[in-house]
């Protein structure tokens, strides 16, 4: 490395994604110094930016994806965030390679995808100020303070009455609002005192929990939301900003819309940096404006206009993400469905086709960075990885475990994992949730015995082979209104060999025998069906004479 001029090396190591520089820093304690330097960390991360290298696409819905910017082809799942053991996380937003993640109001966390680091946030409660109001809608937004070198999280807990009624017909004008602000680097929050009155104009029913407009959209220095228009009362839609570098909230200057004859909805959004208005005309038509110098409303430019798409009937929703490398084209969000690569000279439209990922989604764009958070601990990546192959090592040992252990039925002569053997019920039991489980045995003498004698000692070693042997249903009985644990099987062995096409079983009551059955219909090449006895004998029986 010594041969090896700095500046090259340097100029190398930017054009790099950070997953191979992670791997670098084990080289040498110069390369990892080199690596690990809050310059290089900015510089790598302004050439990202600038060359449009190390991007992604994040996919929002129940599970988190992203896709490859380069080749938007297959989508990717984020499964090693801090709050993927919860589900249904959500993305706020992205600001130079950090993402703020919320579950709930108490499950917030900053996190690098690319690095693996996250901090899970210290959360203040939000409290009602008054006891007749209850908490309402929760806007959030996520920015860097580029001044005191901080991203900051801002949380607007809307207050709303409990009876219902605000005072204005459901509009939202008698909401209170809470606006804290939370530092990163300091992990506090600071309550705003001074609230301008228009916040009051915020709240609109339904319009901020579609298309996730509830989130803030990061610009400049400033977060951004839409107060929605309100034609009764002569309200037109209004862009409100927080500067998170002084905490104030200003209103931002929009541009002059072009009437066209039709009313209008505005949204707001950022394009490669700057903050854009997207102008929809009745869901007909849909003008971008892009904002080239923040605060300015002079600055206000229209870029393109979307309309006439043959394939989209309507635009419901529409945001631009990014530019192509070339600058020819824009990839757009449509109706929270599918990615549109448009060619605005052209007016012509291409469907991005994303293999394994959600069907409805929101997006988010996202650079590849070093950034740490709150300085932490470099080998976030390292330990997770571990973590992983530890986890992989485990479930190859459980299998092998399974595959090779040769169970022995403790009640019948026969393999447990047969249909109608006691072992099978045993797993059957425990592969049931705790409230149907513990309905059936409580009127279920033998399945009592079962449960008290062998189950209960044993509930933690299920095997899955055994699992995987026949499917647990829970059938209603008519007449006695309860539900039993039935064992209606795959069919994949035993008398049917052949494959199924369609399966019909049903429950009832042998009152002559005292016994609990399930009668199954089974369809093959030549048909078939069969009784089980589940009190009696647990088996079950071929009936040969069919009409």
């Amino acid at each position: 490395m010594s041969k090896i001029p700095h500046e090259i090396i340097t100029d190398i190591f930017q054009q790099l994604p950070v997953k191979s520089l992670l791997r670098f820093r084990s080289l040498s304690k110069p390369i990892c110094s080199l690596i690990d330097g809050p310059d290089f960390i900015k510089l790598h991360l302004y050439h990202s930016v600038t060359a449009k290298s190390n991007h992604s696409v994040i996919l929002k819905e129940w599970d988190l994806f992203t896709v490859d910017f380069d080749t938007l082809s297959d989508a990717v799942e984020v499964k090693h965030h801090p709050l993927y053991a919860a589900g249904g996380t959500e993305v706020i937003g992205s600001v130079n390679g950090l993402v703020f993640l919320r579950h709930s109001e108490r499950n917030l966390a900053v996190y690098n995808l690319s690095t693996r680091e996250w901090k899970k946030c210290f959360v203040v409660e939000i409290k009602p100020p008054r006891r007749d109001l209850i908490t309402g809608y929760v806007y959030y937004g996520f920015g860097y303070d580029s001044v005191g070198d901080d991203y900051k999280v801002v949380r607007m807990a809307q207050f709303v009455r409990e009876d219902g009624v605000d005072g204005d017909g459901g509009g939202g004008l008698g909401c209170e609002y809470e606006v804290r602000v939370y530092s990163l680097k300091n992990d506090k929050w600071k309550k705003i005192e001074d609230l301008p009155i228009c916040l009051k104009l915020l709240s609109k029913q339904f319009f901020h929990v579609l298309h996730r407009r509830g989130y803030g959209v990061f610009a400049g220095h400033a977060l951004h939301w839409i107060i929605p228009q309100r034609r009764q009362l002569g309200i037109r839609d209004c862009v409100l900003g927080f500067d998170i570098r002084n905490d104030k909230f200003f209103e931002l200057p929009q541009p002059n819309y072009e009437s066209k004859g039709m009313s209008f909805q505005v949204d707001i959004g950022v394009l490669e940096g700057n903050l854009c208005v997207m102008c929809n005309y009745e869901h007909v038509c849909v003008d971008v404006w892009v904002m080239r110098e923040y605060g300015m409303k002079e600055s206000w430019c229209k870029m393109f206009s979307v309309q006439g798409i043959k394939w989209i009937g309507a635009f419901m929703f529409l945001r631009p993400l990014i530019y192509s490398k070339d600058g020819g084209k824009v990839l757009l969000e449509v109706n929270d469905e599918k990615l549109v690569w448009y060619d605005w000279k052209n007016k012509h439209a291409k469907v991005v086709k994303i293999r394994g990922g959600p069907n409805s989604y929101g997006s988010e764009m996202y650079v590849e960075s070093l950034v740490r958070i709150n300085d932490g601990d470099r080998n976030g990546w390292k330990k997770q990885q571990e973590i992983d192959e530890e986890e992989e090592k485990r479930k190859a040992d459980r299998k092998k475990r399974v595959d090779t252990e040769d169970y022995t039925c403790q009640f019948e002569d026969r393999k447990c994992g047969e249909e109608g053997s006691k072992q099978c019920i045993r797993c059957l039991m425990l592969k049931a949730n705790a409230a149907d489980f513990f309905r059936s045995i409580s009127f279920h003498r033998e399945w009592f015995s079962l449960y008290t004698n062998t189950l209960r000692p044993h509930q933690t070693r299920c095997s899955p082979f055994l699992l995987s042997r026949a499917s647990p249903h829970f059938l209603n009985d008519a007449k006695c209104g309860k539900r039993f644990l039935c064992l209606a099987t795959k069919l994949t062995g035993g008398c049917f060999k052949q494959s199924v096409k369609n399966m019909l079983p049903k429950f009832g009551y042998d009152c002559v025998r005292d016994d609990y059955k399930v009668f199954r219909i089974a369809q093959f090449g030549g048909g078939g069906r069969g009784v089980l006895s589940l009190r009696l004998r647990q088996s079950w029986r071929r009936i040969g004479d069919m009409p």
